[in-house]
């Protein structure tokens, strides 16, 4: 199950690359920019929801 969750923390990444490889798109520093926002808002979000869950657990 956490490999399918670092694989969609990926996703955006791929994609930007993918289009810049296969589309010949332009690869532009605002472009890795949201990839980054993406990936950073996704894994601040899984690392709250753990501390939730652990918390409710206990």
């Amino acid at each position: 199950m956490q490999s399918i969750v670092v694989l969609g923390y990926l996703e955006p990444f791929s994609a930007v690359v993918l289009s810049a490889v296969l589309l010949r798109e332009g690869m532009s520093l605002l472009r890795l920019l949201g990839v980054g926002c993406i990936l950073g808002g996704a894994m601040l979000a899984e690392m709250s929801g753990k501390k939730t869950r652990s918390s409710f657990s206990e």
